[in-house]
């Protein structure tokens, strides 16, 4: 199992319309056999944290910064399902998204593949 993890930068005047399409691109992903599950997160730049928990430097400015964590059995698996597609949704999105693939190395999470 991997994790892709996708950044995503979204329009402020557009945020409705891309949750909104994100959610009807999740409900295209059930029951896709490889498949396992995602997580869409925002990223939390406030000045009001310290310094150490916003240094992962992920943050562009202008937008709002969405992080997806999208479990799969491969990272074949995602290429073959995602490939070819547009890199951004230019409507919603202000730039091409960003991913990179983590391979789990240990867990304490109760996330099991499907069958």
């Amino acid at each position: 199992m991997v994790i892709v993890l996708i950044c995503r930068f979204v329009k402020p005047t557009e945020e409705p319309k891309f949750l909104e399409r994100y959610n009807e691109d999740q409900r295209k992903n059930v029951g896709i056999p490889d498949f396992i599950c995602e997580t869409l997160t925002k990223v939390n730049d406030s000045h009001d944290l310290p310094e150490f928990m916003r240094s992962l430097h992920l943050v562009r400015e202008n937008c709002l910064n969405y992080v997806n964590l999208a479990y799969w059995t491969s990272a074949e698996a995602f290429a073959q399902r995602f490939t070819p597609k547009a890199p951004f949704d230019e409507e919603t999105e202000v730039s091409p998204r960003l991913r990179v693939v983590l391979e789990i190395q240990q867990t304490t999470c109760d996330i099991k593949a499907a069958p």
